[in-house]
């Protein structure tokens, strides 16, 4: 008889098959390897039960895994290698880092068993693949990506439920980003976010004016005197991103206006949370806008917290699997961020 070891604060078995909604006997048969090949609640359910630690570990991978990355790097991105990396040195699996374009002359070099993709990437065929904060249109590879286009519709929730009415808007008219299809090019319109959340909606507290790195001062300083001009100024500024809402912090204190005395800020984005790349990833010539953005970094703010610790663990399980079995079924999992209230300190990032 197999002997689990039961620790604190994990799913009981009964809790993982209500989950999944499936018997305890279909449970038992997953766990002693008789389950079904080709079901996607099968496979999710050893997923579950790996994470949980009643699936017998099978012997370490034998062979090297690359890590297909881009030549520029966000600050997301690194922290996504730093965890994939240390989750690969728990579980004894090797791993390298390649660039995307170096792909297929360091699969052959190297012999690798696997890849893991933060972008897109064009995979020998028979090549174990999963993409990570990524979407795979052709649903080649598995992925596991962050819902992003949620997070402005949950933040809108997350400032009704603790009595925030009067949101101003900060859009930065920017051209990519998930966040931008949903509010651009989706179904939804700004206006019926702020319906559907029940928050009133007041288009005198929006302002619109692309950004980029050359003008990224002179749009945020537009952007405090438009709210610091207001009769009212607004209760929180929402923006899609935290990096504006610190410098817009910025100007707003040399006006006299100061978080949370005054107003609150809120983000759908959280790069300021994680490391931020070094030199060798940033141009020479934005290293003096970018040391002075993050000099002025002394504020609380709400974000929506990326779950990239979650989302490197997953993304080595899904590629594990399909390693030692390449007719698993092909999944794309989403993952939700919670909203926090976190505080950013001047100079916290990697420059």
């Amino acid at each position: 008889m197999t002997s689990y070891k039961i620790t604190e604060n994990r799913l009981s078995l009964k809790e993982i098959a209500d989950a999944n909604a499936v018997s305890l006997a279909t449970v038992y048969r997953v766990i002693n390897g008789t389950g079904k090949v080709h079901s996607p609640r099968h496979d999710r359910l050893r997923m579950m039960l790996g994470n949980a630690g009643y699936m017998n570990v099978p012997a370490p991978l034998a062979g090297a895994i690359l890590l297909a990355v881009p030549p520029t790097l966000s600050s997301h991105a690194i922290a996504l290698i730093n965890f994939l990396r240390a989750e690969c040195d728990r579980v004894k699996i090797d791993s390298v880092m390649t660039l995307c374009s170096n792909l297929g002359v360091e699969l052959t070099r190297r012999q690798a068993i696997g890849v893991i993709a933060l972008a897109e990437v064009d995979c020998p065929p028979g090549t174990p693949c999963v993409y990570l904060n990524l979407r795979d249109g052709a649903r080649r590879h598995s992925a596991v990506v962050q819902e992003l286009a949620d997070n402005f519709f949950g933040m809108l929730c997350f400032l009704r439920d603790r009595g925030f009415r009067r949101i101003g808007f900060f859009d930065d008219l920017a051209r990519s980003g998930a966040t931008h299809f949903f509010l651009k090019r989706g179904s939804y319109d700004i206006e019926q976010l702020f319906d559907y959340a029940g928050m009133p909606y007041d288009p005198a507290l929006v302002w619109r004016e692309q950004i980029s790195t050359s003008n990224h001062f002179e749009v945020c300083r537009h952007a405090a005197e438009f709210f610091v001009s207001q009769p009212r100024l607004p209760e929180v500024i929402l923006s899609q991103g935290d990096v504006s809402m610190v410098t817009i912090a910025r100007f707003l204190r040399e006006r006299g206006v100061t978080a949370p005395r005054d107003l609150r800020f809120a983000a759908c984005d959280d790069s300021l949370c994680w490391p931020l790349p070094d030199r060798s990833y940033i141009a020479a010539s934005e290293i003096d806008a970018w040391h002075n953005i993050l000099a002025e970094a002394d504020m609380p703010i709400f974000v929506n917290r990326s779950p990239l610790e979650a989302m490197a663990r997953m993304v080595l399980d899904l590629l594990q699997e399909r390693i030692r079995n390449p007719e698993a079924v092909i999944r794309q999992i989403l993952l939700q961020h919670p909203v926090e209230e976190v505080q950013y300190t001047p100079l916290s990032g990697g420059l």
